[in-house]
């Protein structure tokens, strides 16, 4: 799980934990051993009494929705986009959606 402060790997009898959620890649293999895979960004991230754990997330996006094509232009344009801002702001911006892409095409690896 991608937090601000690095990633984390939750196991059996992980401690209780609350974290902010960072940008990237989320692999969970659920009580049926289906593997899901997601990008996320911006939220919260609850693990508790080993039992559960709880995502909220201002962007999500899941395996199936992830098109390559369209994430090498979209990186593209973003990159034009870094160069050109003028503020901090814009750059950040910017560089929130380049890792967000990035992350997309690793879930298709």
């Amino acid at each position: 799980i991608p937090t601000s402060l690095g990633e984390i790997e939750v196991l059996d009898q992980h401690e209780d934990l609350i974290c902010e959620l960072g940008t990237g890649p989320v692999i969970l293999k659920d009580t049926q051993g289906s593997i899901h895979k997601f990008v996320v960004s911006e939220g919260f991230c609850e693990i508790k009494e080993d039992k559960y754990i709880i995502l909220l997330a201002e962007y999500a996006e899941s395996h199936g929705e992830v098109d390559a094509g369209s994430i090498q232009k979209t990186m593209d344009e973003l990159k034009l986009e870094l160069e050109k801002a003028m503020t901090p702001e814009e750059a950040d911006k910017s560089l929130l959606e380049i890792k967000k892409a990035e992350s997309r095409l690793t879930l298709l690896q």
